[in-house]
């Protein structure tokens, strides 16, 4: 990220030029440019940068349709951005009235439309102009809210989202130096009315911080604490890491790694599908060992090679996970339940919490949590299998976690 500068100056073009290079963009870029003087410094900045080379800029508003003069703002955008030969384009949040969490809905509905907009068009990075405010904002929100050392790590400078890369190179900067760069670009911007609205969480943080800052509880003192939690952070994951590809297998890894075919069941025992599922091989290969005595652990090893399952990670070694410091758990679990119970989000810490203590208890059989469904099976292990939904009869209600 750029560093923090001289206070109140503007990014000059060598200073963001230093910064942007590291990123080695190339072809296609797009900004998401709401007309506020934050996204404009960004999408001016990148224009600039990008002028002396082979690079398009591509700026994206997004008109959530929240209030009646939100049409008229990104045609205003538009011509701004045209007028400085900057290609834009207007996305258009239809919906029904918001009444409720209307910017948790805005934000996710406008990361939607930006992120479609650029699959579609081929273009793999994304820009936003979230800058040292909002982080102070987002870590006050969270902390206030019982946030862990993951959530207090706030906005991410690079976030990958699949195919796409969202990169925020303004976090450790201030909102007034990004005002100043508009001074250097003689560029007005556009003054959102909601961003003075106590209604919405964030504006009262944002009311809060010239009171705070008294007291040190600075924008740049909580920016060195992310800093220094993101290390701590990256040292677990790294642990988490080494933890997972250790105690989590897949059905063929279980295979693979007890040598089934030394402990397989007598021909005359084995399902039909079972035996097909088999190589020629392997199936040669067991008939010569039909005299090794069977555990009933691999019978359910066997019958997950002919239930569609064997590449899923989804198996955890029980007395492993046990031995694990419960942070390490806990990311794991959560790794899992999102990876294979599809939610969009992580379990709550509380949720989380108890689901750990119900597998690590001695009399566990199973457990329900975050669309999944954990059960004890043979072999030590548990299986970790996406909750499905169970309809009684026509007029019943379905349930799921």
């Amino acid at each position: 990220m750029l560093d923090e500068g001289v206070k109140g100056n503007p990014i000059l073009q060598h200073e963001f030029a230093k910064f942007i290079e590291s990123y080695s963009l190339k072809s296609s870029v797009a900004v998401a440019v709401s007309g506020g003087g934050d996204s404009m410094a960004l999408v001016l900045l990148m224009h600039e940068w990008a002028s002396a080379r082979e690079i398009k800029v591509i700026a994206l508003t997004v008109d959530h349709q929240l209030r009646p003069e939100s049409a008229l703002e990104a045609s205003q955008v538009h011509a701004w951005l045209t007028e400085r030969g900057i290609e834009h384009h207007t996305l258009t949040w239809n919906h029904e009235k918001v009444n409720s969490a209307i910017q948790k809905k805005a934000r996710e509905a406008r990361y939607q439309l930006l992120l479609k907009w650029c699959r579609e068009h081929k273009v793999n990075i994304l820009m936003t102009a979230h800058h040292l405010e909002d982080q102070w904002e987002t870590f006050m929100m969270r902390l206030s809210k019982g946030s862990g050392l993951k959530g207090l790590c706030c906005i991410q400078p690079c976030l990958v989202e699949g195919d796409l890369k969202v990169i925020r190179p303004f976090l450790t900067i201030s909102s007034d130096r990004l005002k100043k760069t508009l001074e250097r670009f003689s560029q007005d911007f556009i003054q959102d009315p909601s961003n003075l609205n106590t209604q919405f969480e964030r504006i009262r943080w944002r009311h809060l911080l010239p009171i705070l800052k008294k007291e040190g509880l600075t924008a740049d003192h909580v920016g060195l604490t992310i800093e220094r939690f993101r290390l701590a952070d990256d040292y677990i994951e790294q642990q988490v890491k080494i933890a997972f590809s250790n105690i989590i297998m897949s059905s063929s890894d279980l295979i693979r790694n007890s040598s089934i075919c030394g402990k397989i069941p007598q021909k005359n025992t084995l399902d039909r599908h079972a035996s097909l599922a088999m190589t020629a091989d392997r199936s040669r290969h067991c008939e010569e060992q039909s005299n090794v005595a069977i555990q009933n652990s691999d019978f359910w090893s066997l019958n997950l090679v002919v239930t569609g399952v064997m590449s899923e990670k989804n198996l955890i070694k029980l007395e492993s996970f046990k031995q694990l410091h419960p942070e390490i758990a806990y990311r794991i679990l959560t790794k899992l339940l999102l990876e294979i119970g599809g939610h969009p989000y992580p379990l709550p810490y509380k949720s989380l919490k108890n689901l750990y203590y119900k597998i690590v208890s001695p009399d566990f059989i199973g457990a329900t949590g975050g669309g999944c469904y954990l059960k004890k099976v043979k072999g030590g292990l548990i299986e970790v299998r996406k909750e499905q939904r169970k309809v009684k009869n026509a007029n019943s209600r379905s349930y799921s976690s």
